[in-house]
Formats: C-alpha cells, sequence, structure tokens
C-alpha cells in the first residue's frame, strides 16, 4: 500500500467544450466533499427508522486570486465544464468531476497579503479520483 499523497507542483484544469482553463498556479487547496441526507422512516414498528437520502457532492477550491483568474474564470460563469485536479504532477490520478461554478471568486484586500478566495464548484456528475 502506498503512503499518503504529499502535494508537489498540483496541476489544476478546466475543461469547458474543448477549451482548457489552466488554473494551476492559483490553487492554493482543493476541497472535496460530500453531504448525505438522513430520511426519516419511523413506524410504530419501528419508531427509531432512519435511512441515507440524497447525496451532493461539492468541491472548494481555494485559490489566490488575481485579475488573470478573474478573467479567465468570467465567460464560464454557469457553464458546466470538466474539473481535474493532480495532486502530486507526477502522478497519473487525478480528483475528477463535471462541475459548475455561480460566482466568480473574490477576497478580502489588505495592504501588503496575498489575496484569498474561495470557489465553490457544484458537481453535477460524482467525484472520482482515477
Amino acid at each position: 500500500m502506498a503512503g499518503p499523497i504529499v502535494c508537489k507542483d498540483p496541476t489544476a484544469k478546466f475543461t469547458f467544450s474543448g477549451v482548457v482553463v489552466d488554473i494551476s498556479d492559483h490553487v492554493k487547496t482543493v476541497e472535496p466533499s460530500t453531504e448525505v441526507e438522513v430520511v426519516d422512516k419511523r413506524t410504530f414498528a419501528a419508531p427509531k427508522a432512519q435511512d441515507f437520502g440524497n447525496e451532493t457532492e461539492m468541491i472548494t477550491l481555494g485559490l489566490l486570486w488575481s485579475g488573470d483568474l478573474y478573467d479567465a474564470l468570467v465567460p464560464y460563469k454557469n457553464i458546466e465544464g470538466s474539473f481535474e485536479c493532480k495532486p502530486k504532477g507526477a502522478v497519473n490520478k487525478a480528483i475528477r468531476a463535471t462541475v459548475k461554478f455561480g460566482r466568480i471568486p473574490f477576497g478580502p484586500i489588505e495592504h501588503g497579503q496575498p489575496i484569498e478566495a474561495d470557489l465553490e464548484l457544484i458537481v453535477t456528475d460524482a467525484i472520482s479520483y482515477s
């Protein structure tokens, strides 16, 4: 069994209708997440019954903001595309999903500090690591 992945030289890119938007230089963090709702299935015979319902997935990107990043993303707001992030440049496997974002990221502007912003990606199919 291989050890944990140490993120070195990650790559991250979107593909929208064949157009590749590489945001590798801006990505600081990639956080896939899954939420599963709990469904009430109580009956008289099973007063505490529950089960799992709908599952939703999301990927949150922590980005170092710039005008170039803004210009690269603005044409694709509310457009579905594919996202791929390779945690380690030499590894063939990547985090992949079909995604969509509804807003362009902005972050707090502080004198002498890099501008950091989050971009929430709605996953429209499923997150894979392949």
